[in-house]
């Protein structure tokens, strides 16, 4: 995941979200495990990175854009026989 400074510099993260539950199950909140990738994560995500991001601003409803660009995620994801969590572990 990339993240911006306030200067409007980037950095990359790996970041794992869970939710938080209430005593009888209702999802209440999230939190966020977050630590500094390995250089070869980053080297392997970034062109997947670009392509999606190319893809959701090439709509002007940007929901449509994120619907678009998880297919095509789910897409290459599937080509190279992979579940996300697979994926993202592989990093």
């Amino acid at each position: 995941m990339i993240n911006l400074c306030k200067n409007g510099d980037h950095y990359w993260v790996f970041a794992h979200v869970t939710p938080s539950f209430d005593e009888i199950g209702n999802i209440i909140g999230y939190h966020s495990s977050r630590r500094v990738p390995e250089r070869q994560a980053i080297n392997q995500i970034e062109p997947i990175y670009k392509m999606l991001r190319e893809k959701e601003d090439s709509y002007a409803d940007w929901r449509e854009g994120m619907n678009k660009a998880m297919s095509i995620l789910i897409e290459h994801l599937e080509q190279q026989g992979l579940r996300y969590d697979q994926f993202v572990f592989a990093l």
